[in-house]
């Protein structure tokens, strides 16, 4: 009877998921909620969000309100090679395509290119996107302009990856924003002479990359930080 009773009440421990647990520690990534998805790609081990926010000269003026009061620049870094991000990004595919009303054929199709696009190797680098915004439409187009303005074959050595050992690397790839967006993507070397640039370690990987000097916004440096041992994914690290 008693083995009995143990048996049982390791049964139900094995299948209790604590309550601290993450969805991707929950849930298979075709289980994932939009809402799921945006905390992926913003807010996540893997995303990082940098704002500045100032308060604008002109914000006392007759009619202004809260919103007129607050120049902000918002960047959102996420490591677009790491595997949980790459689900999300077809997560969300699913669910803005309908994949559950798709015919058998469209979705052996969506299967398909998913599988390539999850399948893809990034033993040799790691991938970082980047979504900038701002609350000031000015401030949008620079942002735009600026980075849309550096070559794909011109690397924007002011943009460093810094590993958890203090290794310090420059872009290998930049690709800019097309077509009027916020969206840029840069692409370092995974290893250095020194080794892998994220190993098992209580210090973050780190991304700095330059901010824009405008009116009000007078951040020089964006610093993005993704904690180490946060990282794993099925009890592996993935950046």
């Amino acid at each position: 009877m008693r083995t009995r009773m143990l048996l049982c009440a390791f049964l139900f421990l094995a299948g209790f998921a604590p309550a601290h647990a993450q969805f991707w520690e929950k849930k298979e990534y075709r289980q994932w909620s939009q809402a799921d998805c945006k905390k992926m790609l913003e807010d996540s081990p893997w995303a990082h969000k940098f704002s500045v926010v100032e308060v604008r000269q002109d914000a006392f003026v007759e009619g202004a309100t809260a919103q007129d009061s607050r120049a902000q620049v918002d960047y959102v870094a996420r490591l677009q090679s790491a595997l949980p991000v790459r689900q999300a990004v077809i997560r969300l595919a699913m669910i803005r395509n309908k994949y559950d009303k798709m015919t058998s054929e469209q979705k052996a199709q969506f299967d398909e290119s998913a599988e390539r696009f999850l399948a893809v190797n990034f033993d040799d680098r790691i991938v970082v996107q980047v979504d900038m915004s701002s609350t000031v439409i000015s401030y949008t187009r620079q942002l735009s302009n600026f980075w849309a303005s550096v070559r794909e074959d011109a690397v924007p050595v002011n943009v460093l990856l810094i590993g958890t050992s203090g290794q310090r690397v420059i872009p290998a790839r930049y690709a800019p924003p097309q077509g009027g967006s916020l969206q840029m993507e840069f692409t370092f070397p995974r290893r250095t002479a020194e080794g892998s640039l994220v190993e098992e370690s209580n210090k973050p990987l780190m991304m700095e990359m330059p901010g824009l000097r405008m009116r009000e916004i007078t951040e020089p440096r964006v610093l993005f930080q993704f904690k180490a041992p946060k990282t794993k994914f099925q009890g592996q690290l993935a950046y």
